[in-house]
């Protein structure tokens, strides 16, 4: 089975020559709020973001980065993994 997680990637799947569909299945991702900051909760209890996928330029890894750069100042409790 030639597996793929979006329409798109099956396409492209299809357009490297490969004969087999592929099964499109996505992937199992859940968006969560992000909790407003609050007085409230303890400081030292780690939330974690966690960035999974290949190192390669279509995933956008150079954004991630850039992204948390801005932002990792005012989320100290937060960490990227």
């Amino acid at each position: 089975m030639v597996h793929a997680t979006s329409a798109a990637e099956a396409q492209e799947i299809r357009s490297a020559g490969i004969e087999q569909d592929p099964v499109v299945i996505p992937l199992g991702v859940e968006i969560i709020d992000i909790p407003a900051r609050s007085k409230n909760r303890p400081t030292k209890a780690a939330m974690t973001v966690l960035a999974l996928g290949r190192v390669a330029p279509i995933k956008g890894l150079d954004r991630l980065i850039l992204a948390w750069s801005r932002v990792e100042r005012d989320f100290p409790e937060w960490q990227l993994k």
